[in-house]
């Protein structure tokens, strides 16, 4: 008989050892937290997020300071009026219970059992196999303010919809009620799931375990774990690059660039949300950047930044150092968006100046309630002598989109005039202005994605056709430029794609990109190039041609690319000279490995495409054929930025394929590749 039990037991365990699979819709989260501070804004005590980007969290003062809330993508599942929600009143010392539930369209939030709030919602989401579990961030791609603050003692996640009443029974370390499909306890002194639903989470980025509680830093630290039933390679802790700034668990959007007595400054848009504060950084090489207090924090809840703190400009003018900014409160009074001013002795320290804040006059630019008047981009005029303020506008009369015009003599009283130019198919946001020899150019970031810049003999005009000729590909964004008195300077922001994988949708935010300089390859037409200094940090050299390497692809031919596949390590710089014939279509392929990233010269089209997974970003760009073809790459972890001749710009994402090798190769014609380095920092 005790044979037979045996037998039947190792018949039956093997079902029992299958993990559990994971079936969200309607669900229950709990944790039992306890908060650092209650000024924390958006962090996230549990969220579930799918490969695709949709995520449910149960988030801390994201949206209104103190309070508890449901988190979603793009707020979609998010109710926003929250003013008259209660606020938190733990102190640094007290664990409390909170929970959301999801029953249908209904989402309701409970604090010790006891329900604070509730709201409709127009479709649940469901996760199953793809769902990543995270505590402490968000979700996967956010920073800034997207980290929670404090002690979590345990979190579970049901697939029932929970009251208030069993709630309240539910202990920390007590198995009493509905079993949980997921359950970190934290005791054993691991990240481990009780259930088995997911597999033991990766602490990261100063997640550590502490007396039976996760402990999280607010600024960078989260827990992330892959379901057990679909095991899935987590997304890799973000990789440091060298040359292309990124603050440490936070993206940056919307750089604003000043160079001031040898050193560069960078003031940038702190994405994500919570206001945007000015954060600021400065740089003697622009390789190595120094971290510097906030410049502009966000304004109280009646003032018109107190919304948002968002894009603008600097400018020194007798010893003071001003900031023109736009202030954007969807509550106040007036117009949504005003420009603002504040000033600085020294550039650190800054004092905003609300008595001289204006908005649109209503009779140059449209005044109402929900319509753009921001970005002020401030310079002094060298032919009349006055302060000129570019902005993005819309005329007052057709609701067109505008750069805008006002005009000071002292900086504080601005007189708005008729538009610069327009023609715009977007909004062109970011305006920043500068003259080359004796053409003015105009860079805008039109809504429709991507940054251009357009050309006039005269501030008067006439200016080139609008969008005008981009800068780079989409994934650039909000390119502005500093003189630092040899050179115009460029800088943007790449951005971030949601789910971390090539072809997510844009995110507002990411990395700075290199800095290049933009100079005038002949009137009306720029071109751009990386700062020399950018290469300094890359001095090992991992692979060089011994000799030049001939490529025939003319068609009957055999070797057209038997040879052109090259080992190379992950991330690196390459420098490569290259001599094609009038025929030739020349590709560079970057992380081949079955597919990959290339960037393809076709010189009869005089067109450059730059194609791979989830992207086909592709530009007239004119070169010839005749003379020696440079490329030179920046292959950084989940970014590529390319540059053809000193002159053309390709930047592109690269989260899909992290490994491959190097290729080159030619069709249509011959090619000969004359020198080929690269190099790791």
């Amino acid at each position: 008989m005790l044979a037979a039990l045996l037998s039947f037991t190792t018949l039956i365990a093997p079902a029992f050892a299958e993990p559990p699979a994971l079936h969200l819709r309607d669900k229950t989260f709990v944790a039992w937290v306890q908060l650092a501070n209650t000024t924390q804004r958006g962090g996230s005590v549990l969220t579930v997020e799918r490969g695709s980007g949709e995520f449910d969290g149960l988030i801390f003062g994201e949206i209104e300071p103190g309070r508890w809330m449901v988190g979603s993508e793009l707020y979609k599942r998010t109710v926003r009026a929250q003013s008259a929600w209660p606020a938190e009143t733990a102190d640094a010392h007290t664990f409390v219970q909170v929970a959301a539930s999801y029953a249908g369209k209904t989402v309701r939030l409970f604090r010790n059992g006891a329900e604070i709030a509730s709201h409709e919602i127009a479709e649940p989401v469901g996760f199953d196999r793809e769902t990543l579990a995270l505590i402490g961030k968000r979700h996967r791609n956010t920073g800034g303010t997207a980290f929670f603050a404090g002690a979590i003692d345990e979190a579970r996640i049901y697939d029932t919809a929970l009251d208030a009443a069993m709630l309240a029974t539910l202990k920390p370390g007590s198995e009493a009620g509905p079993k949980p499909v997921a359950k970190w306890t934290f005791d054993d002194g691991t990240a481990a799931d009780a259930t088995g639903t997911f597999l033991p989470g990766e602490l990261r980025d100063g997640a550590r375990l502490e007396g039976g509680k996760l402990i999280l830093n607010g600024t960078s630290a989260y827990m992330i774990a892959a379901p057990a039933a679909a095991p899935q390679t987590l997304p890799p802790p973000p990789f440091r690059s060298p040359v292309q700034y990124r603050p440490e668990g936070a993206t940056l959007a919307d750089t604003i660039p000043f160079f001031w007595k040898g050193t560069y400054h960078i003031f940038y848009l702190r994405a994500g949300h919570g206001g945007t504060p000015w954060a600021h950084v400065s740089s003697e090489d622009l390789v190595h950047w120094q971290e510097l207090p906030d410049a502009l924090p966000l304004g109280k809840p009646d003032e018109p930044d107190g919304g948002s703190v968002f894009t603008g400009s600097v400018i020194e003018n007798a010893g003071v150092f001003h900031i023109f900014y736009t202030g954007e409160n969807g509550r106040h009074i007036r117009n949504s968006e005003h420009i603002c001013h504040a000033t600085s002795p020294d550039l650190i320290h800054w004092t905003k100046q609300p008595q001289d804040t204006f908005t649109a006059d209503g009779t140059h630019y449209d005044n109402q309630h929900n319509d753009d008047f921001r970005d002020a981009f401030v310079f002094q005029n060298p032919d009349d002598g006055l302060f000129w303020m570019l902005l993005c506008a819309r005329d007052a009369k057709d609701k067109r989109p505008v750069t805008g015009v006002a005009v000071s003599r002292d900086l504080v009283t601005w007189e708005q005039r008729d538009p610069l130019c327009d023609g715009y198919r977007g909004t062109p946001e970011c305006p920043d202005l500068f003259r080359i020899n004796e053409t003015w150019y105009l860079i805008t970031s039109p809504s429709e994605g991507v940054t251009t810049w357009r050309s006039a003999p005269k501030l008067a005009g006439p200016w080139s056709p609008a969008p005008g000729k981009a800068i780079d590909t989409p994934i650039l964004y909000a390119a502005k430029r500093m003189w630092d008195g040899k050179r115009h300077v460029l800088t943007g922001w790449q951005r971030d794609l949601a789910g971390e994988r090539n072809g997510g949708d844009f995110q507002w935010g990411g990395h700075q990109s290199i800095p290049r300089e933009v100079y005038e390859v002949v009137p009306g037409e720029l071109g751009l190039q990386p700062v020399p200094e950018v290469r300094a940090p890359f001095r090992e050299a991992a692979f060089t041609l011994p000799k030049p390497l001939a490529l025939d692809g003319r068609a009957g031919r055999a070797g057209v690319i038997a040879g052109t596949h090259f080992t190379v390590p992950d991330d690196y710089h390459l420098d490569l000279h290259a001599t094609l014939d009038d025929a030739a279509t020349f590709t560079v392929g970057f992380r081949i490995a079955g597919p990959g990233y290339r960037l393809t010269l076709h010189p009869r089209q005089q067109e450059i495409a730059f194609t791979g997974p989830g992207m086909d970003f592709r530009r007239v760009c004119p070169f010839d054929p005749k003379r020696p073809v440079r490329v030179e790459a920046f292959v950084l972890g989940t970014l590529i930025e390319v540059f053809v001749n000193d002159r053309h710009a390709f930047s592109a994402r690269a989260y899909d394929l992290r490994h491959g090798a190097l290729e080159v190769a030619v069709s249509g014609g011959s090619a000969s590749i004359t020198d080929l380095v690269v190099q790791t920092p």
